[in-house]
């Protein structure tokens, strides 16, 4: 089972003039996810994730990965201990270190190689897998969904994210088309809270509004700082990887 704390509905719009609308619909075309209608959202095509960080995670990966860091800890302080024994010591205790890890490898032969894996990505992009990536680079542990469609003469984009918001791909989007004053804003769907006002240009925030008192936010709601979406009936749930179902939103384990 999926579990969303929050869902936060988001918008993303350029200016009004011509021009700035023909670059709206371009980049609805830059974006699109695969197979996906227009007005779908792929982050990975403004920050892509590693292939190796799509894997399992869960409670199986943190516990093989738990035990492969102390297993390499071991390994480390070991060799420094050995390393002015004679031969045949120095065999002895490292063939001692590494029975005992092999024994744990064969009780749980998959936590293991899942850790071994998760441990290699910590090494290579400072996060074991997928879930810790997207919330650091996307701001979000999953990617966009509920996607609403859109068309030709359609000016703003519309979908969802699990439980924060997503300005770092708002500013990806801006460095793309840095002439651009790009307006985000974001919402809980259910309370009306949390939300917040950015503008961007050349990849920089240069208008932040986020108020966080609940007068402040009766103010902005009563300002318009958030427009709420109408017609969700239109909204598509996108997947990203065709027939699969998308790999962001898959159950842990």
């Amino acid at each position: 089972m999926i579990h969303v704390l929050t869902t936060l509905v988001n918008h993303i719009t350029f200016g009004t003039d011509e021009a700035s609308l023909a670059a709206f619909q371009s980049m609805l075309q830059e974006v699109r996810a695969e197979g996906q209608p227009l007005g779908s959202i792929d982050f990975n095509k403004l920050i892509p994730m590693p292939q190796e960080l799509d894997m399992r995670a869960g409670f199986v990966t943190n516990l093989g990965l738990k035990q492969y860091i102390a297993f390499m800890a071991e390994s480390a302080i070991t060799a420094q201990a050995t390393l002015f024994m004679p031969d045949a010591e120095r065999t002895a205790v490292v063939g001692a270190h590494l029975t005992k890890w092999g024994a744990v490898e064969l009780k749980d032969p998959e936590a293991w190689a899942l850790g071994k894996k998760a441990f290699q990505n910590l090494k290579k992009y400072g996060c074991p897998t997928w879930v810790e990536w997207s919330k650091l680079n996307w701001g979000s542990r999953d990617n966009a969904f509920n996607c609403t469609a859109l068309d030709s003469t359609s000016d703003t984009m519309v979908f969802q994210t699990s439980d924060t918001a997503v300005p770092k791909i708002a500013a990806a989007l801006s460095e793309k088309f840095p002439s651009q004053n790009i307006t985000y804003h974001w919402a809980d769907e259910k309370t009306k809270q949390h939300l917040g006002r950015m503008v961007f240009q050349g990849g920089k925030a240069i208008e932040v509004e986020i108020p966080d008192e609940p007068a402040a936010l009766a103010q902005a709601m009563s300002a318009g700082i958030w427009r709420f979406q109408a017609g969700m009936e239109r909204s598509v749930r996108h997947t990203q990887d065709g027939q699969k179902k998308n790999r962001h939103r898959r159950p842990e384990r």
